[in-house]
């Protein structure tokens, strides 16, 4: 038997979602279970699936060429942002054996439009603990400015137009206040990093804030736990995420975060819900101009108000000895129930359940 992991490494969540797994995966082929990636850009994917036997099980973390015919078993990733899907991607995720979600959020989705329960397994993601740990936070720099920070896709859905007026009501342009902002990934090709870099600039411009600072270019993954640690507290007023791995990295650093408890990392934020500073919001219908146009209705996300999220950022600073206590506890938990290593085990659990794997070891003493 052999295990195909077909995706990409890249930078961005759902490369890097298929890395860390891929590194957890491959522990099986200590008991005999070849584990392969599978480049879906980089290789020729006719020539891997042509290798592929009814024996092997496919786990695809992104769509492929639908005319490549792979043999085996068939896995699908589900990770989607909306409580309400395209036709085309439920279609999608249905054509295979299993479908695998991070959330009993994404669960309860794809139920509603249809997808028997016997078919969906709850597969989390993680964070790597050996990075993602708030033992560098105490080589942070002790000075009289209070640092916030955001990162994400510079689009309408991570929330930055509320977060920017919220943060101007709680702090205009106090110099011992600043908010650090990674803004320039985007998810389309077509959309480039200046334009997203320019547009930012603008928005600061017009609400003349000058105490918000701009990080660009590329992060490795150390220098992001290094950002973690050299700021104070994240902000992070998403209008919905399919696991959202800053959120998750960040906690487990043992950093105050503020964010919306919706969508799908209500998965890992339930169990740390008293630890961290949770937002108001109403669910505002989505304007397919903010989101995906060939996406449809999509339905509706968390919108937090300005004002909400201006008194949560003085609650944080105001109030911080107490939110980094919670913070730590909180990292304890995230680290210890949500790591990339877990993620493998219910995995593992969920194919030995549907009958499609079996770990034998054969000692020759």
């Amino acid at each position: 038997m052999k295990i195909y992991l077909w995706g990409q490494r890249n930078f961005f969540g759902g490369g890097v979602h298929f890395a860390n797994f891929s590194n957890a995966m491959k522990r099986l082929n200590f008991f005999g279970i070849q584990v392969h990636e599978v480049d879906i850009q980089g290789q020729d994917l006719q020539k891997v699936a042509d290798h592929t036997t009814s024996q092997d099980i496919n786990i695809l973390f992104f769509p492929i060429n639908e005319n490549i015919s792979l043999k085996g078993l068939i896995i699908k990733w589900g990770i989607f942002e909306t409580d309400i899907l395209p036709t085309f991607y439920i279609d999608y995720l249905s054509n295979s054996q299993l479908i695998w979600v991070p959330s009993q959020w994404a669960q309860q989705i794809l139920l509603n439009h249809g997808i028997a329960k016997e078919k969906i397994d709850i597969v989390p993601e993680g964070v790597d603990p050996n990075v993602f740990h708030p033992f560098s936070r105490d080589l942070k720099i002790k000075d009289d400015v209070f640092r916030f920070y955001m990162l994400g896709k510079k689009e309408v859905r991570k929330g930055f137009s509320e977060l920017l007026a919220g943060f101007k009501l709680a702090f205009e342009n106090d110099p011992s206040v600043l908010l650090y902002l990674k803004a320039d990934n985007f998810w389309s090709d077509q959309v480039k990093k200046t334009d997203k870099n320019n547009e930012l600039r603008q928005e600061l411009k017009a609400l003349d804030l000058t105490n918000v600072k701009q990080i660009t270019g590329q992060i490795q993954t150390q220098q992001l736990s290094l950002i973690y640690s050299y700021c104070d507290a994240l902000a992070f007023p998403t209008r919905a995420e399919g696991w959202g791995l800053p959120l998750g990295e960040a906690i487990a650093c043992g950093m105050p975060v503020i964010t919306n408890f919706h969508s799908g990392p209500t998965e890992y934020l339930e169990p740390v819900k008293d630890k961290i500073r949770c937002l108001d919001f109403i669910l505002k219908k989505i304007d397919c101009s903010d989101f995906i146009s060939s996406w449809g209705e999509g339905g509706s996300w968390a919108l937090a108000s300005p004002e909400n999220i201006a008194e949560a950022m003085l609650d944080i600073r105001n109030n911080y000895g107490y939110w980094c206590e919670k913070a730590l506890e909180a990292s304890a938990i995230i680290r210890s129930q949500f790591s990339w290593d877990r993620s493998v085990d219910k995995a593992i659990s969920s194919l030995k359940e549907k009958d499609m794997i079996t770990i034998q070891i054969d000692l020759h003493i």
